[in-house]
């Protein structure tokens, strides 16, 4: 297994939570790529800082890229999908993962908030469905809370349609190794990558 890690270098300027939204869409541009022409995305990510306590970056400062190969690895061309963010990241070699030092493995998932229907919306469902008015309906949900969230997210731009999105990223540590496909953001609900 290979990695290669990217290391963001804030400034007084320019914060890390904007090179992180201004470098990961490149990246997942480049997985898009990737499984366009591969059929899968075998390249995935991890937040070797993560930590979901952290308001200010809870993803931390460090990307890290896996790949079963170096070729794999190498065709994503990281430093030509960043070259218009050289001031703000540090890009290393690709290298063999020291599998000595490895004690486990994380799962880095997209995690995505139940999304809950409008009070407006769901009063008129039910006040329908109950033969009540819309009116009952509300008062009756209006303690009703949508789902929060703390977790560490990057805050993207669809180059399709320009909307701008959050991703989530909970992370899991377990003992043993899951191979496997990533998603075009590079995470995944099954497959795992090393910590170290």
């Amino acid at each position: 297994m290979y990695y290669q890690d990217i290391t963001l270098l804030p400034t007084i300027e320019v914060n890390i939570n904007f090179i992180w939204n201004k470098i990961y869409t490149p990246i997942h541009k480049g997985f898009v790529n990737i499984e366009e022409k591969a059929g899968a995305n075998l390249i995935g990510t991890a937040f070797p800082f993560y930590d979901e306590k952290n308001k200010r970056c809870g993803l931390g400062h460090k990307l890290r890229l896996f790949a079963k190969d170096e070729k794999t690895l190498s065709a994503l061309g990281v430093v030509h999908l960043l070259k218009n963010y050289s001031d703000y990241v540090f890009i290393s070699e690709i290298e063999k993962v020291p599998m000595e030092i490895v004690t486990s493995y994380s799962h880095f998932r997209r995690y995505r908030p139940k999304k809950i229907r409008s009070n407006y919306s769901l009063a008129k469902h039910w006040a329908k469905k109950k033969n009540t008015t819309i009116e009952s309906e509300l008062e009756r949900m209006k303690d009703r809370k949508q789902e929060i969230t703390k977790l560490p997210y990057l805050f993207l731009q669809s180059s399709t349609n320009g909307n701008r999105y959050k991703i989530f990223v909970s992370r899991e540590v377990v003992k043993s190794h899951s191979p496997g496909c990533f998603s075009t953001f590079g995470l995944s609900q099954d497959s795992t990558v090393p910590n170290f």
